[in-house]
């Protein structure tokens, strides 16, 4: 999600943008997250444009309710284990690192 920082609460400005994926169930938590960050940057980058050239840019009210979640008890990690869920595979971590680093000689 890219809001407006307007105040010291935590992600509660209005909404300029949001990014969704469909859960793919053999993928693990970071492969999913790394997985938004190219279109959500460019977004980011979409929107600095427009402020740049002197536009505004069109925003909705955050939804009331919302949650923050802290990095997750060991009793949660071992939850989602169970549940068949895993936070990051090797091959993930393999293509991320390829795709960012140059290559090995």
């Amino acid at each position: 999600t890219l809001h407006y920082i307007d105040d010291a609460g935590i992600d509660t400005g209005p909404i300029v943008a949001t990014t969704s994926l469909s859960v793919a169930r053999g993928r693990g938590y970071l492969w999913h997250v790394l997985a938004l960050y190219e279109e959500g940057c460019r977004r980011m980058a979409e929107a600095v444009q427009a402020l740049a050239a002197g536009k505004s840019l069109p925003a909705r009210p955050q939804p009331p309710g919302g949650n923050y979640y802290t990095f997750p008890a060991p009793s949660d990690l071992q939850r989602f284990a169970e549940a068949g869920w895993n936070l990051l595979d090797k091959e993930a971590v393999a293509a991320t690192a390829r795709r960012f680093l140059p290559p090995m000689r």
